[in-house]
């Protein structure tokens, strides 16, 4: 803050957002000004409190602010004027001061000919602003208003009050902002509050947790569900009281909204993301050896991109590499080789040496890209048996990263391989897996479910796959040398083949093959429904008629068992859609206890039948 310019002591809302005005084209500084005549030396953004009595500004040379723009605001609320004076010669709009009444604005910008200043926003005159050295013209309060956020800028603490079923509150100061009603004339609301103790909590015996906040009247605000994206813009969010036992209040979790410094906010919330993947980077063989290709991406960190374009400073691409070179790095900070093979044989020992695989066993390396497009990878610490075993294992592997990957690289795949592999790009010695985008492991989006084994295993307790009616069946399509090859087949524990299924669709069992039995209920007229199987059963206890089955399909073979009572004697008429030979329909055994079987084909209307009479 220059000499002569006091900051006010309350603070403006504007101060709030000084980090976002410093950030607007030619704004190079915000100021707050009370009381008297103050002189000016640079340009920038002044808010001006004339409560204590009028006040007056002047302004520089103008030949000595080249192509400067100020900007003021009167804050007070007295009714006082602000006036801002030219110096010497100079003239603003051909006269020698400008007045700005309580709540108006004003931007001034010196002429082309840098001898005089133009006013080009006035507040109390918005149809005359203008466009100077390609800054648009702009309402300047508008712009600061709809940047604003709601939010806490001081205070606001909360604690567990005294008695422990009662939490507290400290003095606060924030803003609600409207600025979606009238987006041209956002709607401020400034809240403050003295501390508030030992608020009861209202459910506290019937809920876990309650949410706190401010209302536009200094009111405390309590609900049981988290806010909602409209609620966070309606009330100042102060955080959570914990009372799981329902009886008293555990603790209580600061979660303040805060307002101060908003585009440091996002550079906060980018830090803590960290490096991660857009698009692309992704790792593969490079052929039959033991080389590693990478394709061409999209890597995104802040500040990553800027020497490269100001206009999108956070996304680098990476160029693809081929048979890159890279470094073997240590967990414990050390370097290793630099080269363009994978060395499938060792460990990180975590202490800068190596230990060997035994034969058969398999290791996972993990590689890391750099805004350099650099590489690196470093060694597994654990032996696996087997390739999956090293998938599933990716996770809970003791693994520590190396610092300076740690602190500056993008973990973007793995390298799974076996001891003594010679070609990467052989499925019995290597498979690579690409990592998620934000370099976690697990997860539906980091791949680490290679082997259907994999994705059993992490569908518990009860795997399945549910299609629906965008995605449709799940396809196995025969990709071997004939239609002949099996594309699906069971296995025994042993290993031993009981059932498969061929390209061409034939179906070979090597166990049984069968249907259960469905006992048809007894009835003038039976009735069968043939989704419920092939083979059906009924006693007959009168006289009756087969009607005529449902759920008939076309190629379909069906059986039913027919039994006479112990009386016997019964007779069976027959719908016509039951087909004989000669047209003529069969007649039952008569013995009690007797046994016949029908059998027949479907073309899924008719059914072409045979009966055999009288088992016993």
């Amino acid at each position: 803050v220059d000499t002569g310019i006091r900051v006010l002591d309350h603070g403006s809302f504007y101060n709030i957002i000084e980090s976002s005005l410093n950030s607007l084209p030619h704004i190079n500084l915000v100021h707050s000004v009370v009381g008297g005549t103050v002189p000016l030396t640079v340009q920038g953004v002044y808010f001006v409190d004339p409560d204590t009595g009028p006040m007056t500004l002047t302004l520089p040379s103008a030949d000595t602010v080249a192509n400067s723009i100020f900007f003021f605001k009167n804050d007070g609320t007295s009714g006082n004027d602000v006036t801002v004076n030219a110096t010497g010669g100079d003239f603003i709009n051909g006269a020698t001061s400008v007045t700005i009444p309580d709540g108006h604005n004003i931007v001034i910008h010196t002429d082309a000919d840098n001898d005089k200043y133009s006013v080009v926003q006035d507040s109390q005159n918005p149809t005359a602003s203008r466009t100077v050295n390609g800054l648009l013209s702009f309402t300047a309060k508008s712009v600061m208003d709809s940047i604003a956020p709601t939010g806490l800028y001081d205070g606001g603490i909360l604690s567990v009050g005294t008695p422990n079923t009662t939490f507290s509150i400290t003095d606060g100061e924030g803003y609600i902002v409207d600025n979606t009603t009238d987006p041209n004339n956002p709607t401020i609301t400034p809240v403050s509050w003295t501390g508030k103790t030992n608020i009861a909590v209202t459910n506290l015996a019937t809920n876990l947790i309650t949410f706190v906040g401010i209302d536009s009247g200094g009111n405390v605000i309590q609900q049981t569900t988290r806010w909602t994206a409209a609620e966070s813009r309606d009330c100042i969010i102060l955080g959570v009281v914990v009372h799981v036992n329902k009886t008293i209040v555990d603790t209580v979790n600061q979660e303040q909204h805060s307002i101060l410094d908003p585009n440091n906010q996002l550079g906060d919330l980018i830090e803590g993301i960290g490096f991660f993947n857009v698009d692309g980077n992704v790792y593969s063989a490079n052929g039959s050896n033991l080389n590693i290709d990478k394709s061409s991406g999209i890597m995104f960190g802040r500040g990553i991109n800027y020497f490269n374009n100001k206009k999108d400073p956070h996304k680098l691409t990476l160029a693809g590499l081929t048979a890159l070179t890279f470094q073997y790095r240590f967990s414990n900070g050390d370097n290793g080789v630099t080269g363009i093979a994978v060395d499938p044989d060792n460990l990180d020992d975590g202490a800068g040496g190596l230990t060997a695989l035994a034969n058969n066993k398999w290791s996972v390396q993990r590689i890391y890209s750099f805004t350099s497009n650099n590489v690196k990878i470093q060694r597994g610490v654990t032996s696996f048996d087997s390739k999956e075993a090293a998938i599933a294992g990716i996770a809970s592997e003791p693994y520590v990263t190396e610092p300076s990957i740690a602190a500056n690289g993008m973990l973007r795949g793995f390298i799974i391989v076996k001891k003594g592999a010679t070609n990467l790009s052989n499925a019995n010695q290597a498979a690579f897996i690409e990592a998620s985008k934000f370099q976690s492991v697990g997860g539906a989006s980091t791949g680490i479910a290679s082997t259907l084994q994999s994705a059993y295993d992490n569908s518990t307790p009860d795997p399945e796959i549910l299609t629906d009616s965008t995605n449709g069946a799940v396809t196995i399509r025969r990709g071997s040398a004939a239609d002949t090859d099996d594309v699906l087949e069971v296995q025994n524990n042993a290993g031993t083949k009981n059932f498969s299924v061929t390209g061409e669709g034939e179906t070979i069992v090597g166990g049984q093959a069968y249907s259960s039995m469905n006992t048809l209920s007894d009835a003038a007229t039976i009735a069968t429904d043939c989704s419920l199987g092939n083979v059906h059963e009924v006693t007959l206890t009168d006289n009756r008629t087969l009607g005529a089955p449902t759920n008939l399909k076309d190629g379909a073979t069906y059986i039913w068992i027919i039994t006479q009572d112990g009386t016997g004697s019964r007779t069976l008429a027959y719908n016509a859609v039951f087909k004989f030979p000669g047209g003529t329909a069969p007649t039952l055994s008569t013995a009690a206890n007797s046994v016949d079987i029908l059998s027949g084909v479907s073309d899924g209307t008719n059914i072409y039948c045979n009966m055999a009479l009288d088992f016993s």
